[in-house]
């Protein structure tokens, strides 16, 4: 195959995605492409694919970013919290480790993502002419 060729599929494939940066406490981001049709549980299955060794919850939620440093935890953004599944620490989704700010958490569910952000009203963190991109937010609760 010809590098064109192969250049042109890698840009097809992306532009037929839905793009979701996450961004974890520390301020890491990564990229997870998601297709038309996928669930919630398919977000978090693409987020366990890069985290799930570390065998710990794994929190996704939008709003206000919270990074940690050391034993502090800033406020970087905007929302409120939300029903919390077992598969997440309670704690975090009890905003026990934070003080003050609001986050959404995003439940782990057979729920479309597209059909998700439309109920929240989650718009992209990306203007025209940038193609659209959702940001959201990972806590890697390794606390408790």
């Amino acid at each position: 195959m010809l590098k064109n060729e192969i250049d042109t599929m890698i840009n097809q494939y992306s532009n037929s995605k839905i793009r979701v940066v996450v961004q974890k406490n520390c301020g890491y981001c990564f990229m997870v492409l998601l297709h038309d049709n996928s669930q919630l549980t398919d977000l978090y299955r693409e987020v366990e694919l890069v985290y799930g060794h570390m065998n710990c919850p794994l929190n996704i939620y939008y709003g206000e970013n919270y990074i940690r440093n050391n034993e502090n935890v800033v406020n970087n953004s905007e929302e409120k919290n939300e029903k919390q599944d077992s598969k997440r620490c309670n704690k975090c989704c009890e905003k026990e480790m934070y003080e003050g700010g609001n986050k959404k958490f995003i439940p782990k569910s057979n729920m479309k993502f597209k059909d998700y952000i439309n109920h929240v009203n989650l718009g992209p963190c990306t203007t025209v002419p940038e193609k659209v991109c959702y940001r959201l937010y990972l806590d890697i609760c390794d606390k408790h």
